[in-house]
């Protein structure tokens, strides 16, 4: 009757999530199947800085981290958790700033295999968040980033990736998996192929792709940002050194926040006549870093776009060759004070909108190519 009964209670334990913890701030649990919510206590969801979980997650589950404890977590670990797919939107939600200056880990599973759309879209309010990367680089998604950059480095032990520069490359450093926001970006002289989406929707001072770069994966550059200086000064500098140009997935340079590429000066015409890249604003590399002045006269500067500009009492017209998607106003301190969707290859702005002595405006077209012109009441 005994070895029943304790064969019973054995039976019960086995079923049952593990929930080990320490002071309630540091909790290991294993979700047996159960939803996260109502794994934890009370205590513990108010205390818990480090979660490490294993077992299966749910979209129900990533819901209720993103909601409910994300903001007070130091520490998430998933690497042992049986996860292949970060589902859409996992992590997409958007951090107070009273969690300025903090830092916070999220350890990806070893098991991963992909990146669903927006999976680590984190807006991260003050806190600095790095996503650890255990396993192989997954597939990924569209958007799985956030806008200002999301940070991907590999874990200590990781067999299958290494960091160099802020880029999270395969070992060999054939491939660049991911670029990390800071500073200027000069990717490896080993490297052959930009893996899908690796530089979308980062900011960063410049970049350099070197001769080696044969192969640049869908949305590599998608909605990158290389700032534009609202005062005089110079461009940061876009530089691809390959003589050949390296062949492009799709919407690879979409929405890329940036006037010129610099490639070889034997290369240019080559360059002009490529698919995919012969729509964009290539110059060569001889030609080094541009100085830019927004304040000068219209009339400096020879227009790229065919630009031409009339006013009367109310509005100032812009007539473009190309299709404009948006223009940007700001004043000569350098604060925006307006922007326009536009979505045509005119715009009416009105002069109620303009300052004194004049307006800086950044055109960015459909093209992704942008210029500056100054705009008079």
């Amino acid at each position: 009757m005994k070895r029943f009964l304790s064969y019973i209670v054995s039976a019960i334990i086995a079923v049952l999530p593990i929930v080990a913890q320490n002071d309630e701030t540091h909790i290991s649990i294993d979700t047996g199947g159960r939803p996260l919510k109502s794994i934890l206590t009370d205590e513990q969801k108010a205390r818990v800085t480090h979660l490490t979980i294993t077992g299966t997650l749910t979209e129900d589950d990533f819901a209720y981290l993103r909601s409910s404890l994300l903001s007070q977590l130091e520490e998430l670990n998933l690497r042992d958790a049986d996860i292949d797919t970060i589902p859409a939107h996992a992590f997409h939600c958007e951090l107070p700033f009273d969690v300025i200056n903090e830092y916070k880990k999220i350890i990806l599973p070893t098991s991963l295999t992909h990146l669903s759309d927006f999976a680590l879209s984190v807006y991260k309010g003050g806190a600095h968040i790095t996503f650890e990367l255990t396993g192989k680089f997954p597939t990924v998604g569209e958007q799985v980033y956030n806008v200002t950059g999301t940070a991907i480095v590999p874990a200590p032990d990781n067999k299958y990736c290494i960091m160099e520069n802020n880029g999270v490359y395969s070992t060999n450093k054939d491939t660049l998996f991911k670029a990390n926001p800071g500073g200027y970006l000069i990717i490896s002289e080993e490297t052959h192929i930009i893996y899908k989406s690796a530089f979308e929707l980062l900011t960063c001072e410049g970049i350099t792709l070197p001769e080696t770069i044969d192969s640049i994966g869908d949305r590599a550059f998608f909605d990158a940002r290389l700032p534009i200086p609202t005062g005089a000064g110079y461009l940061p500098m876009f530089e691809c050194k390959a003589i050949t140009p390296p062949k492009l997935g799709i919407n690879v340079f979409n929405n890329l926040t940036y006037s010129y590429i610099h490639v070889p000066d034997e290369s240019l015409e080559l360059y002009k006549s490529t698919e995919g890249w012969k729509d964009l604003n290539l110059i060569k590399l001889s030609t080094g870093q541009i100085y830019h002045d927004p304040f000068q006269a219209i009339d400096d500067v020879q227009s790229q776009n065919d630009i031409s500009i009339s006013a009367n009492n109310k509005y100032v017209h812009i007539h473009s060759a190309h299709e404009i998607k948006d223009i940007s106003l700001f004043d000569l301190t350098g604060k925006q004070i307006g922007m326009f969707n536009v979505n045509d290859i005119e715009a009416d702005i009105p002069k109620t909108r303009l300052c004194p002595p004049y307006t800086i405006a950044t055109i960015r077209w459909k093209n992704g190519t942008t210029e500056t012109i100054k705009l008079s009441l």
